[in-house]
């Protein structure tokens, strides 16, 4: 790949970023706006659809970000799995696998949730001593990093919400909801960024740097 041609992929690659960002902040709205009171099919549907969705926006973004071959590639077979989970996922609440969706894809779309934060992190913490991605991106893969036990926790063991719960609720949600976003948006800029000239002083030494 030539470099113009690398340039014009990351390009896409953080487009792809922006819009899978948007669509988690969108998606997970709408998805607590329909289990507000009692789970429903329709709260199922929309995590069905972030889930797909992103999944597949992330797969540019996993061939990219990643510098070493093997977690490149974990990324991209994470990113499918996650984009087939949440389909599936999608399909089931509207009937679209039967009367009764397979009690297997509640599990396997949380499963490959938190592998991606886990991937996420991993990604971040081996790039941030590089120019690649950055100390920025070291800082939203802590985010993500957090947002992983908490995820187990709540995933494996659901615990019984209360008023006396409602802080530690606000906080752990805040931190999951907000890591995803931030992680993509972070390494979206990044690759966005990372190709523009830098300004030189009169000394030759760089004055403008990337984020």
């Amino acid at each position: 790949m030539t470099a113009a041609s690398r340039q014009r992929f990351e390009r896409g690659a953080a487009m792809a970023g922006f819009a899978g960002a948007f669509l988690w902040v969108v998606g997970l709205f709408l998805s607590a706006e329909a289990g507000l009171v009692l789970p429903s099919d329709a709260e199922y549907f929309w995590v069905g659809i972030v889930g797909g969705g992103l999944g597949l926006l992330l797969i540019p973004i996993a061939v990219v970000a990643a510098e070493d071959r093997s977690v490149r590639a974990l990324g991209v077979a994470l990113s499918v799995a996650t984009a087939a989970s949440g389909i599936a996922l999608a399909l089931g609440a509207t009937g679209g696998l039967g009367k009764t969706a397979p009690g297997w894809i509640v599990p396997a779309s949380g499963a490959s949730s938190l592998a991606v934060l886990a991937w996420m992190s991993v990604v971040s913490y081996r790039g941030r001593h590089t120019d690649h991605l950055g100390r920025t991106v070291f800082s939203a893969g802590v985010l993500t990093a957090a947002a992983l036990p908490i995820g187990i926790v709540v995933w494996v063991s659901p615990y019984t919400h209360t008023n006396g719960t409602e802080a530690i609720d606000a906080v752990m949600g805040l931190v999951v909801f907000a890591s995803v976003p931030f992680w993509v948006v972070c390494v979206s800029v990044r690759l966005w960024t990372r190709h523009r000239p830098k300004v030189l002083d009169q000394d030759g030494q760089v004055i403008s740097q990337h984020i």
